[in-house]
């Protein structure tokens, strides 16, 4: 009904005749012709006929150019759509010009941005700059698409937020991560910052606010891996170069936690005590994220969440003073991945089984490594079924590890005729990334076996014998799927002690009886 009222409406106008000698009535014939045109292009987009928008949007963007009574908001709001239009076509290049014709309408610089955000011309703007955040983020340039992003949600922001305020939390959400990625954590913050004045008005899910909670964690987590590369003397890159996000919206300095910065990484972390505070504040977070993304109801998220929140513990324990504090820590991340990961259904969670599998297998291996440690060093009396006990946890999760990388035995995609029988055949693992996961768990799983303790030396000689076969493994693996030389991701070295070992271990089993096995029973 719309668009038969325009094209009448068009039909009349251009019927209409003016004998007289004044041009007004010609002035408001041309304007009101030239907005009922640009209007049936509007229309046509709205109906989803993009064709006939795009030809009437073009033409009505022509004549308001050529006439001197043209609506200027009239005219962004046509490149604008023509910008969706292209968009929407994957076209981004042919969306940019029509983009950046609208943008010139508003000045350069500071000019472009002093206008009032409410004003038509103002909401016209924040659309243009939303749609060139569009263009740039699918176009790789990120960077850009970032900046044109947080612009776009403050003069949202500003201009009143009467509806899409969930939304709006979650768009800014999600650009604190871009900004958390880049090692940018001022930034990052200040978003959260701004989701958290907007989500205080109101209207916004509990999904929303959880997530919201799951940003800062995620924000005080990443300070904390940063911190402890700092402390620890690994050498982490520096942030992403790029211009600090700044909200002009009112109440954002009060979210904000101290000691934050776009240029120095590991902001506020300095010592195990400062670790400890910010430890605080991520582990509250997850705590609340947990509370709402029930294992029951987003088991995904749930279990990411407890990942987060063991992540927190292994800072923690790397940079712990005392050895007693270092495996208490690794305790609290058993304890709380070890009784989930048994919950969750292979088939649907296979990546989240894998991930919480191999954390509980270092958690164990790290636990085991420091008793061990203290034993030797005659710090702590420990008894061997303890040692053993770690030990088993470890070479336990391995083992449901790698076996979920392994094809049920009737899988015709799995039948390889010339791959050697009784060699593993995981499957999964062509990415090299994948693959070095695998072995690197296999490697870990051989040296926790070499080390595990016995009462006797058959113990003892059986563990370095299943041990000596790992190693095997993993140099056969090796040949039958090598790495690429030229990449990213290598397994060299490791590989190395794999084949040393297979030469050493054999010689230390005959040799077994003389040796020591120390205090510990892992010698």
């Amino acid at each position: 009904q719309a668009r038969e009222l325009l094209q009448k409406m068009m039909k009349q106008l251009a019927a209409c005749e003016w004998r007289g000698t004044t041009s007004s009535f010609e002035e408001v014939r041309v304007a009101t012709s030239l907005r009922a045109e640009y209007m049936l292009g509007v229309n046509f987009y709205d109906c989803e006929e993009t064709s006939s928008g795009e030809k009437t949007l073009v033409g009505a963007v022509e004549r308001m150019r050529a006439s001197p009574t043209f609506s200027r908001v009239a005219l962004m709001d046509a490149l604008n759509h023509l910008g969706m239009i292209w968009c929407g076509r994957s076209e981004y290049s042919r969306a940019r010009e029509y983009l950046e014709q609208s943008l010139s309408l508003h000045g350069t610089g500071e000019e472009r941005l002093a206008g009032a955000v409410d004003s038509p011309e103002g909401r016209q703007l924040t659309t243009t700059l939303f749609l060139m955040a569009q263009v740039h983020q699918h176009s790789g340039e990120a960077a850009q698409a970032a900046g044109l992003c947080q612009l776009t949600l403050d003069r949202q922001a500003r201009g009143g937020l009467p509806a899409g305020r969930d939304e709006w939390v979650k768009n800014a959400i999600q650009l604190s991560g871009f900004f958390l990625s880049s090692g940018r954590s001022l930034s990052a913050a200040r978003c959260l910052a701004a989701a958290e004045e907007v989500s205080s008005g109101g209207e916004v899910t509990s999904d929303s606010r959880a997530h919201l909670h799951w940003g800062w964690a995620k924000l005080h987590l990443c300070r904390l891996s940063d911190g402890r590369d700092a402390i620890t003397g690994n050498q982490s890159s520096p942030p992403d170069p790029g211009p600090e996000a700044h909200f002009k919206m009112a109440g954002i300095q009060q979210h904000l936690p101290p000691h934050l910065s776009d240029t120095v990484r590991g902001c506020g972390v300095r010592d195990y005590d400062s670790a400890l505070a910010v430890a605080k504040r991520a582990i509250s977070h997850v705590t609340k994220v947990r509370g709402v993304l029930t294992l029951d109801e987003a088991a995904s998220d749930n279990v990411a969440a407890a990942q987060d929140l063991s992540r927190v513990f292994a800072h923690l324990a790397a940079l712990a003073p005392l050895d007693d504090d270092k495996t208490k820590l690794h305790k609290r991340r058993i304890d709380l991945l070890e009784p989930l990961v048994e919950q969750l259904n292979i088939a649907a969670f296979d990546w989240l089984c894998k991930e919480t599998w191999v954390e509980v297998a270092e958690a164990y291996r790290d636990m085991f490594d420091i008793k061990v440690t203290q034993v030797e060093a005659g710090l702590k009396k420990v008894t061997q079924e303890k040692l053993v006990a770690l030990a088993d946890g470890s070479i336990k999760a391995y083992k449901r590890f790698l076996g979920l990388f392994e094809a049920p035995a009737n899988d015709p995609d799995a039948k390889h005729e010339t791959w050697p029988k009784g060699l593993p055949n995981p499957q999964g693992i062509k990415e090299m990334r994948f693959r070095r996961w695998y072995l690197v768990a296999r490697f870990s799983l051989a040296r926790v076996i070499s080390r595990k303790p016995s009462a006797d030396l058959l113990g003892r000689k059986a563990y370095l014998t299943q041990a000596i076969d790992e190693y095997k493994t993993i140099v056969a693996l090796c040949e039958r799927l090598p790495f690429d030389k030229a990449g990213k991701e290598r397994f060299d070295d490791e590989l190395e002690i794999c084949k040393e070992m297979v030469v050493l271990l054999p010689t230390k089993i005959a040799r077994l009886h003389t040796l020591n096995p120390g205090k510990s029973g892992t010698g």
